[in-house]
């Protein structure tokens, strides 16, 4: 489960986007943010979507 997201700017929390692909685009475009994600035992799916929006490598 994705159980937190939020864009940081200057060390500050700033947004609670509602969508982290939108929020991952937003902190992308600005040199000083970026976007934090919590995640509490995600589903296989949870964890294939935030894998492939940044760009992860998959678990061996």
């Amino acid at each position: 489960m994705i159980v937190d997201c939020a864009i940081y700017r200057d060390g500050r929390r700033t947004e609670t986007p509602q969508d982290f692909s939108d929020a991952l685009a937003e902190a992308r475009g600005r040199g000083d943010s970026f976007l934090w994600i919590g995640l509490h035992e995600p589903t296989e799916r949870e964890f294939d979507l935030v894998t492939d929006e940044f760009g992860l490598h998959p678990p061996p």
